[in-house]
């Protein structure tokens, strides 16, 4: 598999491995009524949403999506490498953005 495409799996397979503990350590503050702040559970959902569930689509699509007949695969991926990885780049920092942003408190 090329480097870009496992890329975009491997950092939506962490995603999901921390959205997976987000879930599970607030549904045990639940049991122990521990309190939750009210931002996890939009970053719980941000996580799992954008973080997993979009980066695996966009890993997929560049992984299995067939270049046009007539054409290099190799060649059309080098060519769309530098806009996958500037989507990528915005796509993981804007959701961490959003992850600590969503801590802060404020108001």
């Amino acid at each position: 598999m090329p480097r870009l495409p496992a890329t975009f799996i491997r950092t939506s397979v962490a995603f999901l491995v921390l959205g997976f503990l987000i879930g599970g350590w607030m549904m045990t503050a639940g049991v122990y009524e521990w309190p939750v702040p009210p931002g996890f559970r939009i970053i719980h959902i941000h996580i799992l949403m954008v973080g997993f569930f979009t980066l695996m689509v966009f890993g997929v699509a560049l992984w299995m999506f067939p270049a046009p007949p007539g054409s290099n695969a190799r060649l059309e991926l080098q060519k769309r490498a530098p806009w996958a990885w500037a989507c990528y780049s915005l796509l993981v920092g804007g959701l961490l953005l959003r992850v600590l942003l969503e801590l802060l408190p404020i108001g």
